[in-house]
C-alpha cells in the first residue's frame, strides 16, 4: 500500500474509532431525530450496504436489551461517514474504512447468528 493510501485511510480509521468510542459513552436510546437519520444513506455503496446488513442483524438477532446501543452506534457511524463523504479529501478512503468495519462487525456479530 502506498504512503498516500495509508495516509488517506488514517482519517477514516480515526473517525470510525471516534464513533465507536462515542457510542460506548452514550448509551441513550435513539431519538426520533436519530432514528430518522438511520434511514439516510451515506452515498458510498460499501458503507450503505454494510449499514443495511448491520441494522438487519441488530433488529433480527440482537437481544432486545442490546438493540438501542447497537442502533445508536449505527446512527453515529452513518452520520460520521456521511460527514466525511462530504469532504473531497476524505471521501476516497471511506469505502475502504467501511469494508474494514464490515469485516470486523461480521466476525463480531457471528455469535448472534448473523449471516452476511
Amino acid at each position: 500500500m502506498s504512503s498516500f493510501k495509508r495516509l488517506a485511510v488514517l482519517p477514516v480509521a480515526i473517525l470510525i474509532l471516534a464513533a465507536l468510542l462515542a457510542c460506548k459513552k452514550n448509551k441513550k436510546e435513539p431519538t426520533e431525530s436519530t432514528a430518522s437519520a438511520a434511514v439516510e444513506e451515506v452515498g458510498i455503496p460499501e458503507c450503505d450496504d454494510f449499514l443495511r446488513k448491520y441494522e438487519k442483524c441488530v433488529s433480527e438477532k440482537y437481544p432486545e436489551a442490546a438493540q438501542p446501543t447497537a442502533k445508536q452506534s449505527i446512527v453515529q457511524m452513518r452520520n460520521t461517514w456521511k460527514q466525511a463523504a462530504a469532504n473531497p479529501l476524505t471521501k476516497p478512503a471511506i469505502a475502504s474504512g467501511c469494508k474494514t468495519a464490515a469485516d470486523a462487525t461480521q466476525k463480531a456479530t457471528a455469535a448472534y447468528g448473523c449471516v452476511w
